[in-house]
């Protein structure tokens, strides 16, 4: 994650450069970088990505659980972009094998940062609150 953070750190700065260099209107760099602040704003703070998750829905012996696909739309349809999904389980709590229980089966999402607040009043809860972490698995 740090290299892509240069990578993007390098190519925005040498993108804005160039845009100053190329004014031919004979203006200074500053009109120039304040017309492109917005936009490099957001592609900042889009950078800061996290990892958020919410229950498949699993009840053992009835229902499989919602696939990523399906939570990630919760996001998408409230203008939370998506960057990634996966299916896991979360670890070191366990859950009785009994039918009609629930599981400890999860879908999770990458989101920027700044969709944290939203995300959760959709249900969903920030990773690096689970103590044990999950483990990606999609059985």
């Amino acid at each position: 994650m740090p290299l892509k953070k240069l990578s993007l750190i390098i190519a925005l700065t040498a993108a804005m450069l160039c845009g100053c260099h190329s004014e031919s209107s004979g203006l200074s760099a500053a009109p120039s970088a304040t017309k492109e602040s917005p936009p490099l704003a957001a592609a900042m703070a889009a950078e800061k990505m996290i990892e958020v998750y919410i229950s498949n829905g699993a009840v053992q012996c009835e229902f499989k659980g919602k696939p990523p696909a399906a939570t990630a739309q919760l996001l998408t349809g409230q203008g939370i972009p998506v960057a990634r999904s996966r299916c896991g389980v979360i670890n070191g709590v366990a859950y009785p094998m009994v039918c009609g229980a629930g599981t400890g089966n999860i879908n999770i999402h990458t989101i920027a940062a700044n969709h944290l607040a939203a995300a959760k009043v959709l249900g969903f809860t920030e990773v690096s609150t689970l103590p044990e972490g999950y483990s990606e698995n999609c059985n």
